[in-house]
């Protein structure tokens, strides 16, 4: 079974919980918490990969990124999992065009699987510390790079 159907089903066994009533027991809140875990597993897996390969036999991504004119032209950029002709199987950046070919295709490689890419990183920034001086945290990159 997959995460999603899984998700969907857990969602469904609790909010049957949520309308039961529980003779001869008195379990004060359980159908509020019943009706909160359902809700919370709703949220987290709506729109959410959750870090699955998607085949690209099952879904191809979305044509959303402009291109010349007012012409929806290529995928956002996703993470794609290519199959190369001596049987390994290697991950880079690459996008999906209209003419429904990928910007990673060639003679040596194809697309077999994408996800969407992770949020970007960003550092956390400590109030008490340098981290808003760019001089600071350009030596202290080349410090950590370089061991300087």
């Amino acid at each position: 079974m997959r995460q999603k159907d899984e998700y969907n089903e857990t969602v469904k066994e609790l909010r049957g919980l949520a309308g039961q009533v529980v003779l001869g027991n008195t379990l004060a809140g359980l159908d509020e918490v019943c009706r909160k875990a359902a809700d919370m597993i709703e949220e987290l897996s709506k729109g959410q990969n959750n870090g699955r390969w998607i085949p690209v036999e099952e879904k191809l991504p979305d044509i959303s990124v402009m291109g010349y004119g007012d012409a929806k032209m290529y995928s956002k950029d996703v993470l794609v999992a290519l199959l190369w002709y001596d049987g390994d199987v290697t991950t880079e950046t690459g996008w999906y065009n209209r003419s429904g070919t990928w910007s990673n295709d060639s003679k040596n490689c194809k697309v077999i699987a994408w996800q969407p890419l992770p949020p970007a990183y960003e550092p956390l920034k400590d109030r008490n510390s340098r981290s808003n001086d760019r001089r600071w945290e350009k030596d202290s990159f080349r410090a950590y790079l370089f061991g300087r």
